[in-house]
C-alpha cells in the first residue's frame, strides 16, 4: 500500500512539474517580432510616422521603438503600451506623434543624414519585460542640407550638401525646379528653365537609397526650399 502511495505522489509531482514547467515557458518566451516597418507611410496621412503590422500573439502588451544615427549611435530608444497605437488599413501607427509632435521619432531624425529605424515587441512576465528579436530593419531621412542656386550666363546650377549613411553607389536625387523632374546621382544638377527676371525659385530635392535592391525615398516635408539665384 505504502509503494503505491509513493508511487502516486511521484506521479503527481510528475505531472505538476510538467505543467508549472509549460506555464513558465509560456510567460517566459520571447514574443513574436513586428513586421513590415516603414517611415513616413503614405498610409500616416497626418505627417511622418512609424507605420508597422502587428504580430498575431495576443500575449504582447507594448512596443519598443529604436533609432540610429548613420554612425551607429542611438538617438531614441522607447517603450509604448498597444494603446498608443492605432490601425490604418493594413498598418498600425503611433497615436498623435506627427511632426508637430513633442515626442515623435521624427523629433530625432534631422536633415542630412539617413537613420536606422527597428522595432521589437514585448510582453510580461510578472514585472519582468520579455523582448522578441529586432524587426528588419527599415531607414528615414528629413531631407538634404546645404542648398544654393548660383546662376552663370543662362544656366543655372543647384547644389547640396551628400546624404550621409548611404554610398554614392547607392544613393540618387529627385529635383523638382518649376514643377519639372530631374535625377541624377551627383549632388548637383544644372537647369536652363530658369529666366533671368525670375529671382526667386522653389527647390524640391529627395535622396533614394538602395538597400537590397529596393529604393527608399527621404521624407519630403522639410524638403522644400525658396532659393534666391544670383
Amino acid at each position: 500500500m505504502k509503494k503505491i502511495t509513493s508511487l502516486l505522489i511521484i506521479a503527481v509531482m510528475a505531472i505538476s512539474s510538467i505543467y508549472v514547467g509549460s506555464i513558465t515557458s509560456n510567460a517566459t518566451s520571447k514574443p513574436k517580432a513586428p513586421t513590415s516597418l516603414v517611415y513616413d507611410c503614405p498610409e500616416a496621412i497626418d505627417g511622418a510616422n512609424l507605420c508597422f503590422k502587428k504580430p498575431s500573439d495576443s500575449s504582447i502588451k507594448g512596443y519598443n521603438i529604436q533609432v540610429k544615427d548613420y554612425k551607429g549611435n542611438v538617438k531614441y530608444n522607447k517603450n509604448f503600451s498597444n494603446n498608443k497605437f492605432k490601425k490604418i488599413t493594413s498598418h498600425y501607427l503611433l497615436k498623435g506623434y506627427y511632426w508637430n509632435r513633442k515626442d515623435g521619432i521624427a523629433k530625432v531624425i534631422k536633415k542630412g543624414q539617413w537613420y536606422t529605424i527597428r522595432m521589437r515587441s514585448y510582453k510580461l512576465s510578472g514585472n519582468k519585460k520579455v523582448y522578441s528579436s529586432w524587426s528588419k530593419a527599415t531607414y528615414g531621412a528629413c531631407g538634404v542640407t546645404g542648398m544654393k542656386a548660383k546662376r552663370h550666363g543662362k544656366i543655372v546650377k543647384i547644389s547640396w550638401n551628400k546624404m550621409k549613411g548611404v554610398s554614392d553607389k547607392n544613393a540618387s536625387y529627385y529635383i523638382e525646379v518649376k514643377n519639372e523632374g530631374y535625377t541624377c546621382k551627383s549632388n548637383s544638377l544644372t537647369v536652363d528653365s530658369i529666366k533671368k527676371s525670375e529671382k526667386k525659385v522653389e527647390v524640391f530635392v529627395v535622396c533614394f537609397k538602395k538597400v537590397n535592391g529596393k529604393s527608399i525615398r527621404s521624407d519630403s516635408s522639410a524638403s522644400y526650399y525658396n532659393e534666391e539665384i544670383k
